[in-house]
This record gives C-alpha cells, sequence and structure tokens, in this order.
C-alpha cells in the first residue's frame, strides 16, 4: 500500500494546548524509515546524555538551548540544524523556552 502525503499546521494541530511547562514531545508522524517529533523544554529543563541507535536531525524552531554533541557543544537558536549520525552520545539543555523537531531516521 502506497503512503499517502500528510500536511499539517504544526502551530494548530500538534502544538496548540500543549504543556508549556517541564519536557513535552509528540511523535506526528511515523514510518518504516522515520519517526517525526515535536519536543520542547522550558528553560532550564534538560534531556541528559544518551545514545540512539538510529540517525537523527534537530531542527530548532524557536529559543535557545546548548546542545552536546560528543565533545563538541552548539548554542542552538531557531533556524539551527543538526545531524546527528547514529550511536553520537547527545544532550540538550534548555537557556530560554526551546522548541524543536527531531527527526529519526531509521
Amino acid at each position: 500500500m502506497e503512503e499517502e502525503p500528510k500536511v499539517l499546521d504544526l502551530n494548530k494541530d500538534i502544538l496548540e494546548g500543549s504543556p508549556e511547562k517541564g519536557i513535552w514531545s509528540q511523535t506526528f508522524h511515523k514510518t518504516k524509515g522515520m519517526n517525526a517529533v515535536v519536543m520542547r523544554l522550558a528553560a532550564g529543563e534538560d534531556l541528559t546524555e544518551h545514545t540512539s541507535k538510529y540517525e537523527a536531525v534537530i531542527h530548532a524552531l524557536s529559543g535557545k538551548a546548548t546542545i552536546t554533541l560528543g565533545e563538541n557543544e552548539v548554542q542552538a537558536t531557531a533556524g539551527t540544524w543538526i545531524h546527528m549520525p547514529a550511536k553520537t552520545p547527545h544532550s540538550v539543555t534548555a537557556t530560554e523556552d526551546f522548541l524543536m523537531l527531531l527527526y529519526i531516521v531509521k
């Protein structure tokens, strides 16, 4: 069965009414080859260092965060785009309320 195109308005269809405190995420698209996740971290929240068996892409939408990729630190702001090969140790610390898209490529 062939997959149909999908169109979403992230603000209206996904983010509207979502909590603005703590850490929140929502997988909004899932296929055999990719998961698409929107994630919000309130200022001061963090995702501790971890790895994934899949490659991934982070696309920052708003706010600011420090993203550690192995030994490198990136100050992410709106528009920052990061590719992470599989098994890359990484962490995210929101220095302001931070909103990002995460694409996990299987």
